[in-house]
């Protein structure tokens, strides 16, 4: 079956090739296009660097092209058609960013002149990714990988710490060299300005109550384990949010959810308290030094179906536990290690004191010339 597969994703390979041709002939303009499939609308980060770009330099043209790859076959087929038009702005284009695979990105011959920037869609990589697991029950197979050309093709990919470099390298299988350290844009978007007053004005019922935010990572085959924190939490003194990963079909009563349309980084800057586990949420919410605690009750499955690049349990030793009463009780007496916290965001986000998006956007104008 595996041998069959291969041939398929071959031969598809092939003919997107062929069909792109024309498209190879068309004039090159002044042009970077954002390109990403996991979600429907931009995200932060490239509607941070639409805008950065357009007050460096408005001479050039931006195109903002996302589309997940959703459920069922008519989803699939118009999918399909998109790629046609992401292979025409990719041809066209001088810059191509993307922040996750993106299928012509990777499988299609380009312009010799053309440059892509990888910037990816996580501010690190606690748990592991792409070539780190593939072969893994939470990866891809090696014969889909290599078929696939699995993110090949970046002139660059970007982060924002040597350490995240390292692991990016084995996960991109890259050589380092291609790896720059020059952050990412939402970092400068959770350092700004919050919407403290407007999540309030939607939620009055939060008023004179701290806030407990929970912000599990995505788990490919379980559900999140909500029942326990739902249980714990003294309701008298604490508010529970819980704000899950787009694609968890784990279902939260209302009650925890928060009203009105407010993005996870509104949710981590409104928090007092916040609870993560594998996601990358736990670097983003480091920069903030608030209390961060590790809920990883299914660590060791999960170092076993995908695996971890960080070992929390030694570098967030004080604030990383199974067991979620040991996380409260923590909350309830006050005794946060704020130092840990500051060497793990140091480590993490080297870049937490400078212009991400502008770093970005400068490399952008770079390969633009």
């Amino acid at each position: 079956m595996s041998r069959i597969k291969k041939i398929v994703i071959n031969i598809a390979v092939i003919v997107l090739n062929v069909i792109y041709l024309p498209f190879k002939c068309l004039k090159t303009q002044n042009k970077v296009t954002y390109i990403s499939r996991q979600a429907n609308k931009p995200s932060i980060d490239f509607c941070l660097l639409n805008k950065k770009m357009d007050e460096l330099d408005s001479t050039v043209k931006q195109v903002i092209l996302t589309r997940k790859i959703e459920k069922g076959i008519i989803a699939k087929l118009k999918y399909a058609l998109h790629i046609f038009v992401q292979m025409y702005h990719i041809a066209t284009s001088k810059v191509v960013v993307v922040d996750t695979y993106v299928i012509p990105v990777s499988v299609l011959k380009h312009k010799k002149n053309l440059k892509i920037i990888q910037i990816w869609h996580a501010l690190g990589a606690i748990k592991q990714f792409g070539y780190q697991v593939v072969g893994k029950e939470e990866g891809s197979s090696k014969v889909v990988a290599d078929a696939m050309k699995m993110h090949k093709n970046y002139d660059v990919i970007t982060c924002a710490s040597s350490t995240t470099a390292i692991f990016y390298s084995e996960a991109f299988n890259t050589d380092i060299s291609k790896i720059k350290v020059i952050g990412m844009p939402r970092v400068d978007d959770i350092l700004g300005a919050n919407k403290n007053d407007e999540i309030l004005n939607k939620n009055p019922n939060y008023v004179g109550k701290k806030t407990i935010v929970y912000i599990p990572t995505f788990r490919k085959k379980d559900k999140v384990n909500i029942e326990d924190i739902i249980e714990n939490v003294d309701y008298s003194k604490y508010n529970l949010v819980i704000k899950l990963h787009p694609l968890d079909t784990t279902q939260v009563p209302q009650e925890y959810l928060a009203k009105g349309n407010f993005s996870t980084y509104d949710m981590l800057k409104f928090a007092d308290y916040i609870i993560t586990d594998y996601s990358a949420t736990a670097i983003e919410a480091s920069l903030l030094q608030k209390p961060l605690f590790l809920y990883v009750y299914d660590i060791d499955k999960y170092n076993e179906t995908r695996g971890l690049n960080v070992k929390l349990t030694e570098e967030l030793s004080s604030s990383t536990f199974k067991d979620i009463k040991e996380i409260l009780k923590i909350i309830e007496r006050d005794t946060y290690d704020y130092d840990a916290l500051t060497k793990f965001r140091n480590k993490y986000v080297e870049t937490y004191n400078q212009n991400n998006t502008e770093n970005i956007c400068k490399l952008i104008k770079e390969y633009m010339k």
